[in-house]
This record gives C-alpha cells, sequence and structure tokens, in this order.
C-alpha cells in the first residue's frame, strides 16, 4: 500500500520469505526513485494488524492505518491504527479502533470512493456445488 507524505512516497507490504504476520515499510522520495527499507521495519509483528487491509486513511492532517485481524482466521475483521509519526527516519503508530462484523467473516479490506465506503465480507459455510463450481471455473 501506497502513501504520499510531506514529500515522500513510503510503501507499506509483507514480504514472500517473513509471511503475512510482519509488516515491512519502504520509503522513496518519489515513485521513480530506489524504495529503501525503513529504519524502523519492521513496523509491526503480529497477525492482529500486520497485513493491509486498504488504503491508508487520511483524515485532516491525522493518518490512519487500516490492518487485518486474523488471529482467530481470515477476515475476522480491521484495527485501525494512528500513524502519530511518518518521516524518512521515524515510525510510530498506536491502535485506536478495531471492529468486526457479527454471523459473518469480515471486513477484511474497507477503502473510500468519494462518498462511498467499500468492504468486504464472507460466510463461511458448506456447498453442494462448490466442487462443480470449481470445475466450471477453470473452462
Amino acid at each position: 500500500t501506497l502513501v504520499r507524505h510531506d514529500g515522500r512516497l513510503y510503501l507499506f507490504g509483507n514480504s514472500v520469505a517473513d509471511g503475512s504476520a510482519v509488516l515491512h515499510l519502504w520509503s522513496a522520495p518519489s515513485l521513480f526513485g530506489r524504495f529503501e527499507r525503513h529504519p524502523a521495519s519492521p513496523v509491526r509483528i503480529s497477525a492482529r494488524g500486520s497485513r493491509m487491509a486498504g488504503e491508508v486513511a487520511r483524515w485532516g492532517s491525522r493518518l490512519y492505518r487500516l490492518g487485518q485481524d486474523w488471529r482467530g482466521g481470515y477476515g475476522d475483521g480491521i484495527v485501525t491504527f494512528e500513524i502519530v509519526a511518518l518521516t524518512a527516519t521515524d515510525y510510530e503508530e498506536v491502535e485506536v479502533a478495531a471492529g468486526a462484523f457479527s454471523g459473518v467473516r469480515g471486513p477484511h479490506t474497507l477503502n473510500r470512493r468519494g462518498k462511498l465506503l467499500l468492504f468486504d465480507w464472507f460466510e463461511e459455510r458448506i456447498s453442494p456445488l462448490a466442487g462443480i463450481r470449481r470445475i466450471a471455473a477453470r473452462f
């Protein structure tokens, strides 16, 4: 997930080597500049919030990072962190909220598009047609 802040680009992401429970941060002076690992990276090591759950949200002068909560399984909800320091040398975040739907799994992604909120969720259930749908999807 990319975010521009104070003239720099920051990239939040997970590496294949470390897995989804380790969130790294890279930064560059521009989109075509060299992205280098941030000195504070990894910025989070936990199944609670280490996998990005959407864009970094800006409300006024504040930045909020959304992370997936998958401690009990994929899609358990979203954790919101306020980013209180984000510079080329410093990073700090504080958990400010968490939420999940009841009766279904999710949300695990939340984004804004204008005045709309976009999110997803799913139900865990057994379907007798699941095998047929998987085969049909290959054709």
